[in-house]
């Protein structure tokens, strides 16, 4: 399985002002600083949360379908999930389009397959490729505890440079937020 970004956000779930305010940082001079800033804590956040905070088409492509399609549905990461564009099988020949075959349990976040279908058979040298739209929207509808995470991320990396963001752990206080939006299974 592989995901790829097809259109990528159109903006940061964070104001470069808002930022510059909660870093403290009074003047403009180091807004090229503070926007790298931005964009890497989101891109962490989203990396250990399964999250995209920002609205962006995602394509997510699989050579073999994972099994839990018949029993419970397949996830579709990151999420959260909007709405499906498509659903293709990618041939030799071309496309086909299967996309009316499938079902999303938008309160699940899943894609799954309706009892009486078979699952569509993917030969060797086949894929299938799912596009869908996944986010929260803009910028104001990010919930304010995710906003407050990447805030929290991205003084860490200021206050303790690029070394804060590579490996280390989260914040405790970044990880209890991003465990609050983790699903529990039972």
């Amino acid at each position: 399985m592989t995901i790829t970004t097809v259109t990528p956000p159109n903006g940061e779930p964070v104001s470069l002002s808002e930022a510059r305010d909660y870093l403290r940082i009074g003047h403009e001079g180091e807004d090229a600083l503070v926007q790298h800033l931005i964009e890497g804590a989101r891109a962490r956040l989203e990396r250990a949360s399964g999250l995209a905070l920002v609205t962006r088409v995602l394509r997510q492509s699989w050579s073999a379908w994972p099994a839990a399609l018949m029993a419970r549905g397949i996830p579709l990461r990151p999420g959260p999930v909007q709405s499906i564009i498509s659903i293709k099988k990618i041939d030799a020949s071309g496309e086909s389009d299967l996309t009316a075959r499938f079902l999303f349990a938008a309160d699940r976040q899943r894609l799954c397959l309706p009892e009486y279908l078979p699952v569509p058979l993917i030969a060797p040298g086949e894929r299938v490729d799912v596009e869908y739209i996944a986010g929260f929207g803009g910028e104001a509808d990010v919930p304010a505890d995710l906003k407050q995470a990447l805030l929290r991320l991205m003084e860490e990396t200021y206050r303790r440079g690029e070394s804060a963001a590579r490996g280390e752990a989260l914040p405790a206080d970044v990880q209890a937020i991003i465990d609050s939006y983790r699903e529990v299974r039972i």
